[in-house]
């Protein structure tokens, strides 16, 4: 996705989260579609066309302007490579401009750190994330002291869902798809592994559920293919 967001607030009073103005978002999906997942380099391109208009349209309905900025932050890692350089990139222009400082985000610290906008956690914390291609375990003791204590070896949980939905055909982005069929599904239909399930450390592991469920589309004399309608 393409998001930007204008926050009011003083970033230097960790007690008080921002107050969020307007944020808007243009979702890559529709293009990615016919590809199944994510090509870097479209990725890149489509980046690079929807940043200035979203940037203008932000402006134009807060009532606001690049002059009456004070911070710019930006997602700097991890991530593919091209979408992160744009961004960062965009972020450049602006600080010239505007003579404003560039905080670098690390997106997978701040998905966690978002929790604080709608609800009051307390340090320390134990923070799951799913997050497209990262599946960790992370102890927070503030709002700048991280620590991963455990994460997934292989496949991430979002690519192994979307791996498992382009075997069954169900197109992209599969995740929410399979997600949302499952709602009604029965769990106990199918026997897949449980990846480190008897493991004593916090590490997860995708690879084999997608291996084993390639084999049981494979096995079966009537392929359970699922066409998204």
């Amino acid at each position: 996705d393409t998001s930007l967001c204008l926050l009011r607030g003083n970033p230097l009073d960790l007690s008080a989260p921002p107050n969020i103005l307007l944020t808007q978002t243009f979702s890559q999906k529709y293009i990615l579609k016919k590809w199944g997942g994510v090509v870097p380099e479209i990725a890149a391109r489509n980046h690079l066309q929807k940043l200035v208009p979203i940037l203008d349209s932000i402006f134009s309905k807060t009532g606001l302007s690049i002059d009456d900025l004070d911070l710019i932050g930006v997602t700097a890692y991890p991530g593919l490579l091209g979408p992160l350089l744009t961004g960062i990139n965009a972020a450049k222009t602006l600080s010239l401009f505007t003579k404003c400082s560039i905080t670098p985000v690390n997106h997978l610290y701040a998905h966690l750190e978002a929790v604080h906008i709608s609800n009051q956690i307390n340090y320390p914390y134990l923070g799951l994330l799913f997050s497209g291609g990262h599946s960790q375990f992370t102890f927070v003791e503030s709002p700048t002291k991280f620590s991963i204590i455990g994460t997934t070896l292989d496949d991430a949980a979002g690519e192994a869902f979307d791996k498992g939905g382009k075997m069954l055909g169900l197109g992209y982005p599969a995740g929410k798809i399979i997600d949302e069929r499952s709602k009604n599904g029965d769990p106990s239909k199918f026997s897949f592994p449980i990846g480190l399930k008897n493991s004593k450390t916090p590490n997860m592991s995708f690879s084999g559920v997608k291996t084993s469920l390639r084999s049981f589309i494979e096995g079966e004399p009537v392929k359970p293919v699922f066409r998204k309608v």
